[in-house]
């Protein structure tokens, strides 16, 4: 994605997400009415369709919440590793123009 800031790419991506998120709750609250009884003989075709939707919909979603789970360590060591380094450079003396308002030199939450 040339041309793009990580930022953005991520808020592309959240949206997509959030997007197919909503279509698999909503195959859900589709479905519900079917799992509360018994089915007659004409629902067993359409609840099928919907359980199918709703599998394909996680299929699509899977590969973005095995991503986010997989990353997650990595990313709670970049950022534990980067604190680190900010708090080696204060305890050294390092002082910033504006640390106040200063991203480069605020550890991150």
């Amino acid at each position: 994605m040339e041309g793009y800031t990580l930022e953005q790419i991520i808020s592309l991506l959240e949206a997509e997400l959030n997007k197919n998120y909503e279509e698999y709750l909503t195959y859900h609250r589709e479905l519900k009415p079917y799992t509360e009884r018994q089915l007659e003989e004409g629902e067993v075709a359409e609840a099928n369709k919907i359980l199918a939707n709703i599998q394909n919909k996680f299929k699509e979603l899977y590969p973005v919440y095995h991503w986010i789970t997989f990353r997650f360590e990595y990313a709670t060591n970049v950022i534990k590793s980067y604190n680190e380094f900010i708090d080696r450079l204060k305890a050294n003396g390092a002082k910033s123009n504006d640390e106040a308002n200063d991203p480069a030199f605020t550890p991150v939450d």
